[in-house]
Formats: C-alpha cells, structure tokens, sequence
C-alpha cells in the first residue's frame, strides 16, 4: 500500500497544488526505490518478489529518464568544451 501510494504521487498527482508538489519533491524516484527495497525485507516471499520486480521497473525509468548520451559525430578544433561539475 505504502508503495502504491508513492508510485501514485510521483507518477500521476506530481505538482497539481502546494501539498501535492512537496510530497512529490520529497520522495524522488531514487528514494521510493529505495523504500520498495527496504520494505520487501519484511514481506514474503511471493510479495519480495513483487516489490524487486517493481523496484527493478522504476530502476530503468529513472535511469532512462536521468542519463542521456550525446556522442557529436565529428569534433573539431573550433568546437567549444563545457564541462559541468
């Protein structure tokens, strides 16, 4: 239940209000992940399995979501480098 629920906030109530959008900056996908998994050691066995299939989903979500990779073709000596830290 508690897992549905924060799937609920993050994927469909977001940023609707105020109240909506600090629940929702409060449990980024990162942490609903790791609560799923910290939540599955206490279930049994055919539900651990549930949550580590669900956690295994939002684990490719958020990682399809966060890193992209641009390779640029052709680099040349006039091309500009910025590197963010």
């Amino acid at each position: 239940m508690i897992v549905i629920t924060l799937l609920l906030i993050h994927f469909f109530f977001k940023e609707r209000g105020y109240w909506e959008s600090l629940y929702f900056y409060t449990f980024p996908l990162p942490i609903i992940i790791l609560i799923t998994l910290l939540l599955s050691i206490f279930l049994n066995k055919k539900w651990r399995r549930f949550n580590l299939i669900i956690a295994s989903i939002l684990m490719l979500i958020w990682l399809t979501r966060s890193f992209k990779i641009n390779i640029p073709e052709e680099i040349k000596e006039t091309d500009l480098e910025i590197v963010f830290w």
